[in-house]
């Protein structure tokens, strides 16, 4: 039996992946560098630091990682701070798990600081007492350093956690780390849901799917 959860933030508890879209061109547009036409792809599955490091490295930037990604989240936080909405029944779920004495907490991509200005705002902070992120752990979702972190935290051995995400290589990660895999349909990588599948034990096209709780109890 699934004893402990670690979600994913954008795409599978926020509607939030258009945030990030296009993040990367739209910053170097804004310090006056012309974004090479296949950035935003390439930075796609890359923790903030990364891209940082990426876009200084590819576009030649006279800048420090620290700047670069300081200047991305100033872009972006309005977005987290005031407009991303939760996933529709994703409230649901979470109060489902959280009534079968589920342990929750997340592992995200994102900078905390905006991570928890939208779950505050979402009404759904309460669900998640800890937020790992890449930052953290070092490396974005290519390593399984952030859902280790998470899977300390629960105290749990990781055939008793199951991860919920929404991108393909993230999910193949969690699973080669031996967790249960949820993967959930997000329209922004709607061409990638044969991967997904793929890399799940558990597919479901919305959080409205009574079979989330299966393993659950």
């Amino acid at each position: 039996m699934i004893r402990g959860a670690i979600f994913d933030l954008d795409g599978t508890v926020l509607d939030s992946m258009s945030v990030w879209a296009t993040a990367a061109s739209d910053y170097l547009k804004s310090i006056g560098v012309c974004p090479p036409g296949d950035v935003d792809n390439a930075v796609c599955t890359m923790s903030l630091e990364e891209t940082a490091v990426y876009l200084i490295d590819r576009c030649k930037l006279e800048l420090s990682a620290a700047a670069v990604m300081a200047q991305i989240n100033r872009q972006i936080e309005r977005k987290y701070f005031f407009e991303v909405q939760p996933k529709p029944g994703i409230a649901a779920v979470l109060d489902g798990l959280a009534r079968r004495g589920v342990k929750l907490c997340m592992a995200t991509a994102t900078d905390l600081y905006q991570v928890r200005a939208a779950l505050e705002r979402c009404a759904l902070s309460d669900y998640f007492p800890a937020v790992f992120t890449c930052t953290q752990a070092g490396a974005g979702k290519e390593s399984p350093a952030v859902f280790e972190m998470a899977r300390a935290y629960l105290n749990l051995p990781a055939q008793q956690i199951a991860v919920f995400e929404d991108a393909p290589h993230a999910a193949q990660t969690a699973k080669r780390a031996g967790f249960y895999v949820i993967g959930i349909f997000d329209r922004f990588s709607a061409d990638r849901q044969e991967a997904l599948r793929a890399s799940c034990d558990l597919y479901l096209e919305s959080w409205t799917d009574s079979r989330v709780y299966e393993r659950f109890g």
